[in-house]
């Protein structure tokens, strides 16, 4: 699992700081991933996970990973507000320049909605 957490532009305003202190922001992601994947790994515990905060966009971080993978997963957001079916920046770019694979996972319907 790979996670890009540069993106001042798309965190609560309460997580600006952390942009300030590398370290910080790193280990803020890293726990944060940690506890999405634990249900996971608790539920499918034969499953190996490798978990990858890196401090690089999304994007550049997600192309980097896919060049020695078979599939990518990606997850969109469905944040595009004049039309569901339009993808998010980083879901387009995967789709377009990604040397592997690229499967596009949608937010849940009830997400979406109320992310807005």
């Amino acid at each position: 699992m790979v996670h890009g957490a540069w993106e001042p532009g798309a965190v609560p305003e309460s997580d600006l700081p952390l942009f300030a202190d590398k370290a910080k922001l790193f280990q803020a992601r890293a726990a944060m991933l940690e506890k999405v994947v634990h249900p996971w790994r608790r539920r499918y515990p034969k499953v190996h996970v490798d978990v990858m905060p890196l401090l690089e966009r999304p994007r550049e971080a997600l192309l980097d990973a896919a060049g020695t993978a078979d599939l990518l997963v990606v997850g969109d957001r469905g944040t595009g507000s004049l039309d569901p079916l339009l993808l998010g920046a980083t879901s387009s770019a995967m789709l377009h320049h990604a040397p592997c694979t690229v499967a596009i996972v949608p937010a849940p319907r009830y997400a979406a909605q109320n992310a807005a």
